[in-house]
Formats: C-alpha cells, sequence, structure tokens
C-alpha cells in the first residue's frame, strides 16, 4: 500500500495536467493569442508542479504568507523560496495571481498586515521574479464565505481606507521600476527541491515516521544564500545542471530521471555538490539500493553508509572534526533528528 502512494500521486498529477489540456483547448482554438497560466499554491502536496513547466506559458502563484505569526524574517526567507521555486519552473518571470492587501478569513488567526508590511511583501515578490502584483479580492462581498477576507476596498466603500493607501503606494513603486520586467534572473547556483523526493521521503516507512523535515532541510541551505542576497534557481531531477557552478542537493533519498549520472557528469566537468544525511536510498521505483548505501552516488561522494539512527525529539548527537583546522571545522557540533555511521572509501 505505501508503495502505492507514490504511484498514485504521479497518476493525479498525470491525470491533473491531461484534464487541464483539454481545457486548454477548449479555449486557445478561439483565443489562440493568449498565454496559459494555472493557480499554483504554496507548497501544495498534491501534484508535482515541476512537471506542468511544458504545458503553461506562464507560472503562477497564490501568495498568502502567516506574516507577524513569528519573526517575520522566517516568514519571508519561507516565502522567498516559494517565489524562487516558481520563477524557476520554467525559469522566467511568474506573476504573483493572488495576495491580500490586508488579512485573509481561512487561517487559523487571520491577522491585519501591519504598516508597510503589504508593500515590503509585495517588492519582495517583484524581487524574486514576479511581473505582477493581484489581489484577491478588489471588492468585499456582504455574503458567503469571503465576506470577511480582506480586498482593496472593504465594506465601507470608500478609498481613503489606511489599506486602500497601501494598496495606492505599490501601484506607484510598481510603475516606477516597470522595467524589471524586462529582465532576468541569472543564478550560478541551485537547489535540488523534488516533489516525488517529498513524497517518497514522507512515505518511507522508517527511520522517523513524522519529523523527517525534508523543506524546512532544503530551506536551511536556501537561507545561507537568502541572507547573502546570492541567486538560488530550484531543479527538480529532471531538470539539466549544466551552467550552474554549485548544486545543494539536501536529502536526496529518492534517485529518478537518471540524476545520479547527471550529478556525476556534473561534478566530474568541474562542478561543487553538497549533500547530506539520507541520500542514495531509493530508485524511483521505491526500492532499496543494494550494495550499501548511498547507492549509486557512493562514488561521486566517496563514502557508504553502514547505519542510520533515528533521533528523539529531545535527543541529539556530536560529530567531532579531526584535523578540520584548515577548514574552520574544528571542534563538536550538535546534529539531530538523523545520524548516520560513515566509513571512508
Amino acid at each position: 500500500v505505501h508503495g502505492l502512494n507514490l504511484d498514485w500521486k504521479r497518476f493525479v498529477t498525470d491525470r491533473t495536467i491531461d484534464f487541464m489540456n483539454h481545457e486548454v483547448i477548449s479555449v486557445t482554438q478561439y483565443t489562440p493569442h493568449l498565454p496559459v497560466t494555472i493557480n499554483m499554491m504554496y507548497y501544495y502536496d498534491g501534484l508535482n508542479y515541476f512537471k506542468f513547466k511544458d504545458h503553461i506559458d506562464i507560472v503562477s502563484w497564490d501568495s498568502y504568507p502567516v506574516w507577524h505569526k513569528k519573526d517575520d524574517k522566517d516568514i519571508g526567507v519561507d516565502t522567498a523560496m516559494f517565489h524562487d521555486i516558481m520563477r524557476s519552473i520554467k525559469k522566467q518571470p511568474f506573476l504573483l495571481m493572488e495576495s491580500a492587501p490586508s488579512s485573509t478569513n481561512w487561517q487559523s488567526v487571520s491577522k491585519l498586515k501591519r504598516p508597510g508590511m503589504h508593500k515590503l511583501s509585495s517588492l519582495q515578490a517583484v524581487a524574486h521574479g514576479s511581473n505582477s502584483v493581484q489581489y484577491f479580492q478588489w471588492r468585499k462581498s456582504r455574503g458567503s464565505s469571503e465576506k470577511l477576507h480582506g480586498a482593496v476596498v472593504d465594506h465601507y466603500g470608500e478609498n481613503d481606507t489606511r489599506v486602500f493607501q497601501d494598496v495606492r503606494e505599490v501601484g506607484k513603486s510598481l510603475k516606477a521600476i516597470s522595467k524589471l520586467c524586462h529582465s532576468e534572473t541569472k543564478s550560478e547556483v541551485a537547489i535540488l527541491f523534488d516533489w516525488e523526493n517529498m513524497w517518497a521521503i514522507n512515505d518511507s516507512q522508517g527511520p522517523r515516521n513524522k519529523g523527517m523535515k525534508y523543506k524546512e532541510t532544503v530551506q536551511s541551505h536556501y537561507k545561507a544564500f537568502w541572507e547573502m542576497g546570492i541567486p538560488v534557481d530550484f531543479v527538480d531531477m529532471e531538470c539539466e545542471l549544466s551552467g550552474y557552478k554549485l548544486l545543494i542537493a539536501p536529502m536526496l533519498y529518492m534517485l529518478r530521471a537518471g540524476i545520479e549520472e547527471k550529478i556525476k557528469k556534473f561534478v566530474q566537468n568541474g562542478g561543487n555538490l553538497v549533500t547530506t544525511y539520507w541520500s542514495g536510498i531509493v530508485n524511483e521505483t521505491d526500492l532499496c539500493f543494494l550494495g550499501g548505501f548511498p547507492g549509486p552516488l557512493k562514488e561521486v561522494l566517496g563514502i557508504w553508509s553502514e547505519e542510520i539512527d533515528g533521533l528523539y525529539e529531545h535527543e541529539s548527537n556530536q560529530i567531532a572534526f579531526i584535523g578540520g583546522n584548515e577548514l574552520g571545522l574544528t571542534g563538536s557540533f550538535e546534529v539531530k533528528e538523523l545520524c548516520d555511521i560513515i566509513h571512508l572509501q
């Protein structure tokens, strides 16, 4: 049953694309000049969004960060990462299809954006590749489920509200930087984030059946570049790796689409690879590799993993570096969640 979960999600993605293409054909026969897009959603688990790149003209998504729920820097890096994923799918600017100028109505606490937060959030999207700032919704309805969802015009009905003025200010800012719509982002760093790998990790049945933290681990690597202002592309295992100097591939549990050969070629051609624990465990049909982990990556990494231990939330371990003065790696470092016993080859 667990092996079927992965196949089922792949099937749903393929069927959704098939259904979408039928819808597209029914429209484009009358309006062939209009581009095709779909509303993607925040880390949606049910569809592999990279699979859609050859079937749509423009990527768009609906962004509703939970600002002020915790440290806004943490919310900021989380939102920035998904903006960059959206830009990376087709390696071109995307559209911010939906955003709330004030609050939502469906979050556990639908909090108002503090003064200036709407502008900051909007310009963050543009900085990471959006060619638009669009809203849900223009005007609040009097009834139904979204009657209290934020809007440019609320039930008061006039334009002298704080939110309306915030939106006006965003419009002025976008007009001033309109030339950015004709620019593109050039990245020398790629981070591998793969939907099917995420599905497989979440269904791996050990060594931890909760808290594997694939997205969080990817994001911790992304954050280092985000803090330094270094642009990053995201790739999945079906993407080409040429043109990048550095590939970050955290928790590469499932190897599919010939990614092991792509990685070997990337490194042979001078590229730098960073990966982590829980890599090279299963093939694309979720079968474990024989001959020791990290499977086909043993040669390029020069190690094999004898055992991996899943730690409880209250546990931690230590990794000690010996003779690492030239790298600044002397001393001990805390490790949590998953710990390998590894051997050099």
